[in-house]
């Protein structure tokens, strides 16, 4: 997501950028190229959450020309150990945060007849990978999202698209 926000930036787009931690949101906006940055904290996990930031975000801005839904949380150990809550915090993080970001901002983005959505996905989505199997599950369904998603708009002027990374190291 860092690296997204200062790819971005240093083409010159305003970025805004949403996320739980005040303090990680705060030092991303103040290391950005360029001006006029902004960050809302919200979890993305939570429909409330978005939709208040989604809302204040219109209010501020106007518009999003690009959404990149990059949230995500993975588990790692044998699915039997793993507490249910962490399973669904997972679940609503990586799948639902993308549902809720996109059904928020494709409406605004369908009445100006442009608009890009980039959901980053994983190669997990496609290659099960033991002891992660409920993050490779979302993930596959952030692709079948995405795939779907890409059949309805295309004819509607929003650029539907997906990335898929392999591991991640650091943060």
């Amino acid at each position: 997501g860092k690296e997204t926000a200062f790819a971005f930036a240093e083409r010159g787009a305003k970025i805004v950028a949403v996320a739980r931690s005040k303090e990680l949101l705060e030092d991303l906006v103040k290391t950005l190229p360029g001006k006029g940055h902004l960050y809302y904290v919200a979890d993305v996990g939570e429909r409330d959450s978005v939709k208040k930031a989604i809302s204040q975000i219109i209010s501020d801005y106007g518009h999003v020309d690009i959404l990149v839904n990059n949230a995500g949380i993975a588990s790692y150990g044998d699915f039997v150990e793993r507490p249910l809550e962490e399973l669904e915090a997972q679940i609503k993080t990586n799948f639902f945060g993308a549902i809720y970001f996109t059904k928020e901002l494709l409406p605004h983005m369908i009445s100006r007849k442009s608009g890009s959505i980039v959901n980053v996905i994983s190669w997990a989505a496609f290659i099960p990978t033991p002891k992660m199997s409920v993050y490779s599950a979302t993930k596959a369904a952030l692709a079948s999202f995405t795939n779907s998603l890409w059949i309805e708009l295309k004819d509607k002027g929003i650029k539907v698209s997906g990335i898929y990374p392999g591991p991640i190291i650091g943060t």
